[in-house]
C-alpha cells in the first residue's frame, strides 16, 4: 500500500462500516437467529475447554464452529449485496477452509505453548493466520471460491491492503470486548456485522482491482 493509498483506505472504511451496521440492523431477527446457531454450535467446545477435556476432544468439538464460520462469511456476503440473512447460506460451508482454520488455531496454540524456536514459529503462524484467514473467508464468500482458491485470494488481499486487514482484526478485537461486556448478548449480532463489513470491503477492493486491471489492458 502506498502513502497515497493509506488515508483513502482508512477514511474509506467508515462508510462501509456504517452501511454494514444499517444492513445488519434491517436483518436483525434473521441475523440474531444465525448468531444463536453459532452460539449453540460453540457450546460443546466452550464446555470442553472449561472442563479441561483432552485436546483431541476440544479440537473435535470446535470443528462445527469452524464449519459454520465459513457459512457465516456467506451470510455476510448476502447481506452486503442487499439480500437477507439466511440459515441456508449459513449451511453453505467450506470444509477445506474450515479444516485450515482449525488446524491453524490448534497448531499455533500448541507451538506457542512450547519453548524456544517452536514458540516463535507459533507466533508467526498465528500472525499469518489472523491476517490471511479472515480475508480468505470474505474473498471466498464474495467470489464464490472455496478451499485453496479462497486462501490464495485472501493472501493476496492481505498483502494488497494491509491497512484494511489490520482494521478487520481491530474490529474483531473490539467486537470480542463488546460481546464480553454484554455477557454474550451481542454475540447474536456481532459476528454477522463483522462478516457483512468484511464482505462489503472485500467486494469494493475486488472491484477496484478489476477496474485497474481493465484499465491496464
Amino acid at each position: 500500500m502506498t502513502a497515497v493509498d493509506a488515508p483513502r483506505v482508512s477514511g474509506g472504511l467508515v462508510a462501509p462500516l456504517r452501511s454494514s451496521a444499517v444492513a445488519t440492523w434491517r436483518e436483525l431477527p434473521r441475523a440474531a437467529a444465525v448468531g444463536a446457531i453459532l452460539l449453540a454450535a460453540s457450546a460443546p467446545a466452550v464446555l470442553a475447554g472449561l472442563t479441561g477435556a483432552p485436546s483431541w476432544l476440544l479440537t473435535l468439538s470446535a470443528f462445527p464452529v469452524a464449519l459454520l464460520t465459513t457459512g457465516l462469511a456467506r451470510v455476510g456476503s448476502a447481506i452486503a449485496d442487499g439480500g437477507r440473512a439466511s440459515i441456508r447460506d449459513l449451511g453453505r460451508v467450506d470444509a477445506v477452509l474450515a479444516l485450515v482454520l482449525l488446524a491453524t488455531a490448534v497448531g499455533a496454540a500448541w507451538l506457542v505453548s512450547q519453548d524456544g524456536a517452536p514458540q516463535l514459529v507459533g507466533f508467526v503462524v498465528a500472525g499469518v493466520g489472523l491476517a490471511v484467514l479472515p480475508r480468505a473467508l470474505a474473498y471466498g464468500a464474495v467470489r464464490g471460491r472455496s478451499g485453496l482458491g479462497a486462501l490464495r485470494g485472501g493472501a493476496i488481499l492481505a498483502a494488497y491492503r494491509p491497512g484494511t486487514t489490520l482494521t478487520l482484526l481491530s474490529l474483531g478485537v473490539i467486537g470480542a470486548f463488546a460481546v464480553a461486556a454484554t455477557l454474550g448478548t451481542l454475540a447474536l449480532v456481532v459476528p454477522v456485522l463483522l462478516a457483512t463489513f468484511a464482505a462489503r470491503v472485500t467486494s469494493a477492493e475486488l472491484e477496484s482491482i478489476d477496474a485497474a486491471q481493465g484499465a491496464g489492458r
